[in-house]
């Protein structure tokens, strides 16, 4: 099952980076990145964060269901 792990989770709730973000792509105003933590791809744009594809992190983020993955 696909997860994301809390710090990624708090990064779309709160809009808080985190430094397990590596930018891996930009155009515009628009970036994609993946977390070294969970693995999951986080899509920021217009100042908002998005969950792209979800991680393998096997914990239980607190927050996550109330986000809604895509991918």
């Amino acid at each position: 099952m696909e997860d994301a792990c809390t710090l990624c989770y708090n990064l779309v709730l709160q809009n808080q980076p985190h430094p397990a973000l590596k930018k891996i792509s930009q155009l515009h105003d628009s970036s994609l990145y993946k977390c070294c933590c969970c693995y999951a791809y986080l899509h920021h744009y217009s100042n908002q964060w998005e969950i792209m594809s979800a991680g393998s992190y096997h914990g239980n983020p607190s927050g996550a269901e109330s986000i809604m993955k895509t991918g």
